[in-house]
């Protein structure tokens, strides 16, 4: 398809039809695709959902994503203590160091790590629990896969792991 999006202004309220996304796709297509957006108060589009693929129409402003409980991506190359919506690229190749969870999350907390120079198989990122559970377990995680992203939930008793 290219990219569907060059060229595109998008104001508040504004709907997904084919003459806002040039004409790639005809609106039949699109709602047979079943495509949804989710705007911002200020319209600014954040992504699409086309059937089961994610197709991201713009920059979020780092105090939308605030606003919204999430962070800007931030990296770490050593022992931090993790808020709730941080999004971190874990950089372990210069030594094993670890993320600590909040210590009082409430439910649906998030937090979103990335091992951004395949690093974590060989120079392993220590999740510390930090007084809750992660998947039920009283144990530290340690994450020993390359290459991956993880999000952890707090579901109001444990930390979940989504891949």
């Amino acid at each position: 398809m290219g990219d569907i999006t060059k060229g595109i202004t998008w104001t508040s309220g504004d709907t997904v039809t084919a003459a806002k996304l040039n004409n790639h796709v005809d609106d039949a297509t699109i709602n047979a695709l079943a495509v949804t957006t989710a705007k911002l108060a200020d319209g600014a589009v954040t992504t699409a959902k086309i059937a089961d693929g994610a197709v991201t129409f713009g920059k979020i402003a780092a105090a939308a994503l605030a606003a919204m409980g999430v962070n800007a991506w931030s990296v770490k190359t050593g022992n931090y203590t993790l808020v709730a919506g941080d999004r971190i690229l874990a950089d372990s190749s210069g030594g094993t160091f670890t993320l600590t969870l909040p210590a009082t999350p409430a439910a649906n907390d998030a937090v979103t790590l990335v091992d951004p120079a395949n690093s974590w198989k060989t120079t392993n990122l220590t999740v510390a629990r930090n007084g809750s559970t992660i998947e039920g377990a009283a144990e530290d995680l340690t994450l020993d896969y390359a290459g991956v992203l993880i999000v952890l939930i707090y579901t109001g008793t444990t930390w979940r792991i989504y891949t």
